[in-house]
């Protein structure tokens, strides 16, 4: 059980206003002033299915793939991918039917919402029994800078454990730099990559839970 008290015994710096809520695997967190590796710290004290943080009036919540949420992940995976590489025509089936390629082959599909509008995007997709691909993850570029990458990667690594997923793997490329410091920061290490699974992977990384 989380205990409130000690996280207000051991909070330091500017007076905070702190307000634990807990329904139906729910966590609710409204903070009146947070600097950004406030809100990580808090995270990662709570491990719930579902989170709710409130920062500065801006609600962030994680919510699972429905059937009327097909559209996000491939508007969102789109926009990154057209900035940065191009989209492959792997990348063309997965996400015009998710619900196909990720959901109904075993994965998994988290968003992220920020103010009621969806921001950002993660998969797992399933490899093996005990191995899951992290992929598939974006945010918007006007909601880059509130730290939602990091918590659909932690969301993510707890959804895992839940599940009893022994590895993560991942591709990615060394341009993105933000993205490979979030990577390793979380313990995923460099393994050899194979080839001709995606045009712009240079690398592939793996993490043991």
């Amino acid at each position: 059980m989380f205990d409130s008290r000690q996280t207000i015994e051991s909070w330091k710096g500017k007076s905070q206003n702190f307000i634990y809520k807990h329904r139906k695997n729910q966590i609710k967190f409204e903070l009146g002033m947070a600097h950004r590796q406030q809100r990580k710290r808090i995270f990662r004290i709570c491990r719930n299915r579902l989170v709710t943080m409130s920062i500065d009036n801006q609600t962030i919540e994680i919510i699972d793939f429905t059937n009327e949420l097909c559209d996000p992940i491939k508007s969102l995976n789109y926009e990154w991918l057209e900035k940065y590489f191009r989209v492959e025509e792997g990348d063309v089936v997965s996400l015009s039917n998710p619900k196909k390629y990720i959901i109904d082959k075993g994965g998994f599909i988290f968003y992220a919402k920020l103010d009621n509008k969806i921001v950002g995007t993660v998969s797992l997709l399933k490899r093996a029994d005990t191995i899951y691909e992290l992929g598939k993850m974006a945010v918007t570029d006007s909601a880059k800078g509130l730290g939602i990458g990091t918590i659909l990667l932690e969301h993510c690594l707890y959804e895992a454990k839940q599940k009893q997923i022994k590895t993560l793997i991942l591709y990615s490329n060394t341009i993105l730099q933000s993205a490979m410091h979030l990577y390793r920061k979380y313990g995923f290490e460099e393994v050899e990559l194979e080839s001709d699974l995606y045009e712009r992977a240079n690398i592939k990384m793996e993490k043991h839970l």
